[in-house]
């Protein structure tokens, strides 16, 4: 499983009368523990998992609280490959929980967006912690596009350079491909049925007509996603087909080279063989002219098989 990179945890809150939200950064058990003192409603299991190593997306409906987890692609530079990151929320009547690492920078954002002026503080508490939610998910969400995007144009990259023979690591581009992809789609296959199944269990606590709205926004946008790297997997696979079978075509016109060769090779052979046999009576080889009748006899043969070679279309 991967682990959460190493960094120092931070605890930021916003409050107001109505709603209130709590953001962990990369958390260490003192600070889940410092959770668990704040809230004894969440319960021990729950808080566990929110620490490292990543756990399976789900929704659980408790006594007075939502647990959501879900995980979200993030592209790493450096080593080129897309990884799921895990966060994790605790939704009371009041109060709105996300706990997550470092690399889901749009979580981040929004609570800057909210923390800047009062004006906007008051904007972003002046709803339920679901609809805080929303806005969390919606950034999340939004900040795939550009992955997906950048995942299409790797794509017809290595679409372009399937046919070039002298460019190397083609291989290795689309199995890092297809690897992003498979991550991409094991991150948020859940997220329709998990997001559906948090809406169902939110009715009771979060009374809105607008909830179904908004939530059904989000699950189109993650199928709209779905939808594309289903396109894309289909798009990288006939990729690596072709790749493989290019690679193929150029094996066997190397085997039929190296074929052609000990072909040819193999009567000449022969013949240095025969005529370098200690016998006195061997015609031809102590003739004045014996080494140049052999020679020709070899050029002879290795002729005739070329042609034989060339007019079948061999080469």
């Amino acid at each position: 499983m991967l682990k959460r990179k190493k960094t120092s945890s931070v605890w930021r809150e916003l409050e107001s009368e109505k709603c209130n939200w709590i953001n962990i950064t990369s958390p260490d058990k003192a600070e889940v523990q410092r959770l668990g003192r704040r809230f004894p409603l969440f319960e021990t299991l729950d808080l566990l998992e929110a620490l490292p190593p990543l756990q399976r997306p789900k929704v659980v409906d408790r006594n007075n609280y939502l647990f959501l987890v879900l995980l979200f692609p993030v592209y790493n530079r450096e080593t080129k490959q897309i990884e799921p990151h895990e966060i994790d929320f605790f939704i009371t009547n009041e109060t709105l929980v996300t706990i997550h690492d470092s690399s889901l920078l749009p979580v981040n954002d929004v609570f800057d967006s909210c923390a800047a002026t009062a004006e906007s503080k008051h904007l972003c508490l002046s709803g339920t912690p679901m609809t805080l939610l929303i806005e969390v998910l919606r950034a999340l969400l939004a900040s795939q596009s550009p992955m997906l995007v950048h995942i299409g144009h790797d794509i017809d990259e290595v679409e372009k350079n399937i046919f070039d023979a002298r460019r190397k690591g083609t291989i290795l581009e689309i199995l890092r491909i297809k690897t992003n992809i498979a991550s991409y789609r094991k991150a948020i296959g859940g997220h329709k049925n998990i997001i559906q199944h948090m809406v169902h269990m939110a009715e009771h606590r979060f009374p809105s007509d607008k909830l179904h709205l908004f939530m059904e926004h989000l699950i189109d946008q993650t199928v709209e996603f779905w939808d594309l790297l289903d396109t894309y997997k289909d798009t990288i696979d006939a990729i690596h087909s072709s790749h493989q079978t290019i690679i193929e075509a150029r094996l066997n016109d190397v085997m039929r080279v190296l074929t052609m060769i000990s072909v040819i090779i193999f009567p000449l052979n022969f013949i240095a063989a025969f005529f370098a046999m200690p016998s006195s009576r061997m015609p031809i080889i102590h003739s004045p002219n014996g080494v140049w009748i052999v020679s020709g006899l070899m050029a002879l043969v290795t002729g005739v098989l070329v042609y034989y070679f060339v007019k079948k279309k061999w080469v």
